[in-house]
């Protein structure tokens, strides 16, 4: 009897995609020399994960306390593995957080927990980069294809006005390009892949202007694309 020809299509969204390359990373590349497999990857690091560990970020649903909120984002991993690391697309010179007395970026996070007084997060963090998530300077085995989109206004920059409302008070937020949620500059990181010597296998990129980080996962354009992989990759 003929048996139908299979395949592994694994669909990652968001910080999903570091879990899962984390799976990739370390298991063999065996696993996967019996059926052809797929990563659509959409990659992570946001100035959003900053607003959550200063403020608290309640999806600007008013009926959500920011400070409460805030306690139970602190005690997710996630929410660590989601700040931008140093690094890459983030400059040391780029400012994530600004109060009077000074400017925070990705080198300064032991320093902005203190701060924050939340000194246990340096802990957490440090473990997080321990577990060695940064995997755009290796191949992980299986084609990659890489969506994003682009061109809606982004957190960029959280900015407290005065001492005494730092950092129980909102900031202001200054905005930048992204998909509402993710910076533009992380969102393009996985292009990175190019530039690995021992790549073997192709990655290929996509970008949807104007769509939402969570819309993506029902954009017709993006469903069509990932009809045509499934496709393809069972041909």
């Amino acid at each position: 009897m003929h048996m139908p020809k299979l395949f592994l299509l694994c669909l990652q969204f968001s910080f999903n995609s570091l879990q899962n390359f984390n799976f990739l990373n370390f298991n063999s590349s065996s696993c996967f020399s019996q059926q052809p497999s797929a990563v659509v990857y959409n990659t992570v690091g946001t100035v959003v994960a900053v607003q959550m560990q200063a403020a608290g970020y309640n999806w600007e649903i008013d009926a959500f306390d920011r400070l409460v909120i805030r306690d139970q984002q602190r005690t997710f991993e996630s929410t660590f593995l989601l700040l931008p690391p140093p690094g890459g697309p983030w400059s040391p010179s780029t400012t994530l957080l600004s109060t009077p007395h000074r400017n925070y970026t990705v080198n300064d996070y032991p320093q902005l927990f203190t701060a924050l007084g939340y000194p246990e997060g340096r802990l957490k963090l440090e473990a997080i980069r321990d577990a060695d998530y940064g995997f755009l300077d290796r191949d992980l085995g299986v084609p990659i294809h890489c969506f994003y989109s682009g061109g809606l206004p982004t957190p960029e920059q959280l900015v407290y006005s005065s001492v005494s409302g730092f950092p129980d008070s909102e900031p202001r937020i200054e905005m930048g390009d992204g998909d509402g949620t993710v910076n533009l500059r992380s969102l393009e990181a996985c292009g990175g892949w190019g530039n690995v010597e021992s790549l073997q296998h192709p990655v290929t990129i996509k970008y949807y202007d104007g769509v939402g980080h969570n819309e993506i996962l029902h954009h017709q354009a993006v469903i069509d694309d990932l009809l045509r992989i499934a496709r393809r990759t069972a041909a």
